[in-house]
């Protein structure tokens, strides 16, 4: 569950995102759409607790996050929720195997163990990269990587995925697979999912539309993001 209260964060003065309330019930798949500039990626780095509010509340299930401190926020996201962005991220010294269990490997909550590699072949394996766990993300191609980047988010089997647009760097067929294997995850673990994007041919595949520039309460018509 995902709930915001009299959120306000704004950008020096040329960007002022206010929402005076919006909840998500859990298994909610919402897509946040708007134009460019609209602030879709400053709102997803809000829900992640990448950026602090200046004022108002955010809840990840019952957790609020504007109490937590920047160290305990890293560890909330690896546990609480899974992120996906439009750059892979991935780290090219590290195997695809050793990438998708890093949240495991970093995180105190969590433990490593011998299951945990089992655990990550599965999902490559789910993905169509079960014979390229050996391998670095350099040899992969785009579509590849962005498999490897959604095994890592789902590798601590988050109840909550927050998506900044990751399939706009894809063909057609990549996108649906990458577009499949999301919503298939949230089905089978009634996660909830929050994806900005502005392809309108997918938007019947969520439960919810969620246009943030007419969302947005302020008046400040700016745009950054």
């Amino acid at each position: 569950m995902i709930r915001l209260e009299k959120l306000r964060f704004s950008y020096a003065a040329d960007f002022t995102l206010e929402i005076e309330r919006l909840e998500l019930e859990q298994g909610t798949k919402a897509a946040i759409t708007g134009s460019s500039g609209c602030g879709k990626t400053t709102f997803i780095k809000l829900l992640a607790g990448i950026l602090k509010p200046d004022s108002g509340k955010i809840f990840l299930d019952d957790l609020e996050l504007t109490t937590y401190s920047e160290s305990e926020l890293q560890d909330l996201r690896i546990v609480k929720a899974g992120l996906v962005f439009q750059e892979f991220e991935l780290l090219d010294y590290l195997t695809v195997l050793d990438n998708v269990t890093l949240p495991l490997r970093i995180n105190p909550v969590l433990k490593y163990r011998k299951e945990s590699q089992h655990r990550a072949k599965e999902l490559l394996n789910s993905v169509g990269l079960g014979e390229k766990y050996r391998r670095y993300p350099n040899k992969l191609s785009q579509g590849e990587r962005q498999r490897v980047a959604i095994c890592r988010a789902l590798i601590a089997t988050p109840g909550i995925l927050l998506c900044d647009e990751p399939t706009a760097n894809l063909d057609a067929r990549n996108r649906d697979i990458i577009l499949q294997i999301i919503f298939d995850y949230c089905e089978a673990e009634n996660a909830t999912l929050v994806m900005v994007t502005h392809d309108r041919e997918i938007l019947n595949s969520f439960d919810r539309e969620i246009d943030l520039q007419q969302f947005n309460s302020s008046q400040t018509k700016t745009s950054y993001e």
